[in-house]
């Protein structure tokens, strides 16, 4: 096969899938969520604990929070996978220790994070590590954004993501879950990357 050079320089990263909810289009917001999700199917999930649940917006508690599920006693997270609830400092230690274990599988493979419409969501997980100058040697400082995919695509990048990906299913997941949300991305960069 082919390849355009754009192409083979993308695959020469590791893909991890970043999605994030937060409480408000804002420099100032906060973090309720994150995910992030392997090609491989490894997996990160947190909630965050400080949010002042109280002050969020209609649309949030009835879309993001309602979809909020680590405070429930059935969640099981399977082996592959990180669950974790707690403040920011706690979930950024959490998460440092799941990527260097990630690293060290992968033996020191540079990761490429791809999102959908990462704006936000890029700035939000930078700053857990003190801003994008102190990520980790191992992530490549310049995401990947799989609305662009779709344009390069001829595809239409407002297109609802779950109409691209009728054959997908993920049981007891919504929109507005951060987890459901990085697997929609990591579904459609698969199906469209190398199409």
């Amino acid at each position: 096969m082919n390849r355009h050079p754009i192409i083979i320089e993308i695959l020469k990263y590791k893909p991890l899938f970043l999605d994030t909810e937060f409480t408000e289009l804002r420099q100032s917001a906060s973090l309720i969520s994150l995910a992030i999700i392997a090609d491989t199917d490894e997996t990160f999930y947190a909630e965050f604990t400080e949010v002042e649940f109280d002050k969020l917006s209609d649309w949030h508690k009835e879309n993001v929070v309602s979809n909020l599920f680590l405070d429930k006693p059935s969640t099981k997270p399977r082996k592959s996978q990180r669950f974790f609830r707690g403040s920011t400092e706690d979930v950024t230690r959490e998460l440092l220790g799941w990527m260097q274990q990630l690293s060290k599988k992968y033996e020191g493979q540079m990761f490429q994070f791809w999102a959908d419409v990462p704006h936000y969501d890029w700035v939000f997980f930078c700053e857990l590590f003190g801003g994008a100058r102190a990520l980790p040697s191992y992530i490549h400082y310049m995401p990947m954004d799989i609305a662009t995919l779709l344009l390069v695509k001829n595809i239409d990048p407002s297109k609802d993501r779950m109409s691209l990906l009728k054959d997908v299913e993920l049981k007891g997941l919504k929109p507005h879950n951060a987890l459901f949300d990085a697997n929609i991305a990591k579904e459609v960069y698969h199906k469209f990357l190398l199409k």
